[in-house]
């Protein structure tokens, strides 16, 4: 700006700065020019709108006709812009491979000394496999949230550490850092008690036989002798989702459920006693019998106790609550594929439900409360994969289902449903 100043003699002028105009090592800031008034900047960093001291210079201005003088102060204030990149810290967190997809892993630290508002991405290290991100990245928050839980397998040594390069902006200027998410190890087996489904007994579902899900509902089938219908319930937390109840069981004939299976538009659901598998339409439980796996055909094959039901979409294995086997049959047809059953371990006798990662097959047993793990391509054993169950939790194992990562077992003496960790 430039220095005000009159002289009612009409004398020449002279303007100096006296007080106000050092900072820091002395050096002078504003320079005035002596005869025009006019105020520039003679050193450019001490103007920073960041350092509250250096927001405000008070200038003390001296004009002099030669004789007389007077002084004023004068005020410059420091205007914000946006001259600093933010800044973000790299930081180290870790998760647990058992972790579900939304699992907070941590928060990006990052500020703005201009007081910007910040955007948060990851630039690299995000992707695995398939080239799906394994985790998301709130833009506005820096939370970082599990997006694909599957990658997440410490015994995968490359899947064990993941480094994401994160960038935050305030919209011109930004910054990278680096960030170590470290995968611990779980055991398998492990209880999940988080992810146990306590509702059952409030809602009357004593006897969950049978466990299928789509991911976001359970369907839960009850089997007693007051009531077989299949219950349903939100995956996540456990509510009731009563809309997707089918109560359309009794009618059908369907009075001894034991297992169900579905690809999402049929629900297949195996009697006990009338040796045959129903077919339901999902969505509303109205009976589709052309999708039914007849009577004659199971009796034929001797699977006279049909109970666990899991199907690739092509093969519909059962096993058999009598004779500890696991038969198979065409989905489409019914026809029996012998080639694809096998028998159980001595010790698996009492199969209950089974569920299947296209891989192995696991089997719920009734005698032991454990899980037995088979290949399922030949039926072979495949004792590492086996779940231990403790007999002071779930009490007698029988509906089955997971999601790859997390099994969720039936209990009809607990009346709940447990949660453990299968793998990844």
């Amino acid at each position: 700006g430039t220095v005000a100043a009159s002289d009612a003699d009409g004398n020449a002028l002279t303007f100096t700065i006296t007080a106000g105009n050092t900072i820091g090592d002395g050096g002078e800031v504003f320079a005035l020019n002596e005869t025009t008034g006019a105020l520039t900047v003679k050193t450019a960093a001490p103007l920073d709108y960041e350092t509250v001291a250096n927001r405000t210079f008070t200038l003390t201005v001296r004009v002099s006709d030669g004789t007389l003088s007077e002084t004023a102060d004068f005020i410059v204030n420091v205007t914000n812009v946006n001259d600093n990149a933010p800044t973000i810290v790299a930081q180290t967190f870790s998760v647990a491979e058992s972790a579900a997809v939304g699992t907070v892993v941590g928060t990006v630290a990052a500020s703005d000394a201009d007081g910007n508002a910040l955007t948060f991405t990851i630039t690299a290290g995000n992707t695995i496999g398939d080239g799906g991100e394994v985790f998301a990245l709130n833009e506005t928050t820096g939370a970082l949230t599990v997006k694909t839980a599957a990658p997440l397998d410490y015994e995968t040594v490359a899947n064990r550490t993941f480094t994401l390069t994160v960038r935050v902006s305030d919209g011109t200027l930004s910054e990278t850092a680096d960030f170590i998410v470290n995968v611990t190890d779980v055991a398998r087996g492990a209880h999940l008690s988080a992810r146990d489904i306590n509702t059952l007994k409030d809602a009357g579902n004593n006897n969950p036989v049978g466990l299928w899900s789509d991911g976001i509902t359970l369907w839960v089938l009850e089997a007693t002798t007051s009531e077989d219908k299949v219950y349903a319930y939100t995956l996540a937390d456990g509510t009731r989702n009563t809309g997707k109840d089918i109560n359309t069981l009794e009618d059908a004939g369907n009075n001894h459920p034991a297992g169900l299976w579905s690809d999402g538009t049929t629900l297949w659901v195996s009697d006990i006693i009338d040796d045959k598998v129903y077919a339901y339409t999902l969505a509303d439980g109205a009976r589709d019998t052309a999708k039914d796996i007849k009577a004659d055909t199971l009796k034929a094959a001797g699977n006279e106790i049909p109970y666990g039901l899991w199907s690739d979409g092509t093969t519909l294995w059962v096993s058999d609550f009598s004779d500890g086997k696991v038969y198979a049959y065409t989905l489409a047809t019914g026809a029996r594929n012998t080639g694809k059953e096998f028998d159980l371990a001595d010790d698996n006798d009492e199969p209950f439900s089974l569920w299947s990662d296209g891989t192995t097959l696991w089997v719920s047993e009734n005698s032991t409360d454990k899980v037995y793990a088979y290949t399922l391509a030949d039926g072979t054993r495949n004792t590492g994969k086996d779940i231990n169950i403790l007999n002071d939790r779930t009490k007698n194992s029988v509906g089955l289902w997971s999601d790859g990562i997390t099994l969720w077992v039936g209990d009809n003496v607990g009346d709940k449903i447990y949660a453990y960790f299968l793998d990844n």
